[in-house]
């Protein structure tokens, strides 16, 4: 009987030391060997496993640090065998750290802008279905642009300044357009837009809200009064963000129109809700699709009508 405890005893302490040492050399190898890890965000890794419990690896990248990811966010997961191949792609810049929106495009919605800087020097270009836009940065706090259509006219001209820095929890800027119709009806045409503009957060996500007062007007017609505007980017993936732009127009209106049928100056509710998609991979340049919703009541004309837009950004 005490031979067969003792042969027991024997037995047990055998696989517990034989698990241990299987664990303490899976412990090494694994930090010893490399991969290369492909997400379903488009992030590309070189790293160490850590750990893998069956549901999400622990890694120690070579970019980001130590990260967790779950193996559904996992398209590929292969050993290096060559870390010299490993050496010239990490040199020629295979393996970055995931893409951040940052620059010039992040200062941009649908149609208006927030209150984050640009850095002197920093110019971008704008396309779109109805027209063109160009855009300079003058110092690190003002930049001026100018935005028309395809074929010319409208002009209108737009200056921002930004009060704050770019560390500041809320940001503020001052913002002016001014416009004028070109050829079109002779040059009688014209409009303004003022205002100011305080944003939360980073290049990333962020949500700003605007007060200005804005007029348009032909000759003797005008439609003027104070305009709100509530603004807004959120990244959803590694490369796209959701934007939102929303304006709105509490005006008088002073048109012909409006007076020939109420025989006075008209209340006037103009709205431009502008929901959209940004794509940007790089610095240089990005896509943005949007379909914005404008729409009018009040006294003289209603109409709501849809205004699809793609957007091209090119940094000059």
């Amino acid at each position: 009987m005490t031979r067969f405890c003792l042969i027991l005893l024997f037995l047990a302490f055998s696989k517990a030391l034989l698990f241990a040492q299987t664990d303490s050399t899976h412990s090494v190898s694994g930090q010893e060997k490399l991969f290369v890890i492909k997400t379903v965000a488009g992030a590309e890794y070189l790293a160490k496993v850590l750990s893998d419990d069956g549901r999400e690896v622990f890694l120690e990248t070579n970019t980001v640090g130590k990260l967790y990811l779950k193996k559904s966010e996992i398209i590929s997961m292969q050993q290096v065998v060559n870390k010299a191949d490993v050496a010239d792609k990490v040199e020629q810049g295979n393996y970055k750290k995931p893409f951040k929106p940052q620059g010039i495009f992040t200062t941009r919605y649908v149609i208006t802008t927030n209150a984050l800087p640009i850095k002197k020097g920093e110019n971008y270009a704008m396309t779109n279905f109805h027209g063109p836009e160009i855009h300079f940065s003058v110092t690190d706090r003002f930049n001026a642009g100018i935005m028309t259509t395809w074929i010319g006219s409208p002009i209108i001209l737009a200056f921002k300044y930004t009060l704050s820095n770019e560390e500041d929890t809320v940001k503020y800027a001052l913002g002016t357009l001014l416009g004028n119709s070109g050829f079109l009806w002779g040059g009688r045409g014209f409009m303004g837009l003022h205002w100011v503009t305080a944003t939360r957060g980073n290049r990333e996500s962020n949500l700003s809200g605007s007060l200005g007062y804005a007029y348009f007007g032909l000759e003797d017609d005008l439609i003027h009064g104070p305009m709100l505007g509530l603004a807004g980017v959120h990244k959803v993936g590694e490369r796209a963000s959701f934007v939102m732009d929303n304006m709105f127009l509490f005006g008088f209106d002073n048109t012909s129109y409006s007076s020939s049928i109420t025989g006075a100056p008209g209340f006037t509710f103009m709205s431009m809700i502008m929901p959209g998609l940004r794509f940007q991979s790089s610095e240089k340049s990005a896509t943005q699709i949007a379909l914005p919703i404008v729409s009018k009541f009040g006294s003289g004309n209603t109409f709501a009508f849809p205004l699809p837009m793609l957007t091209l950004f090119f940094k000059l």
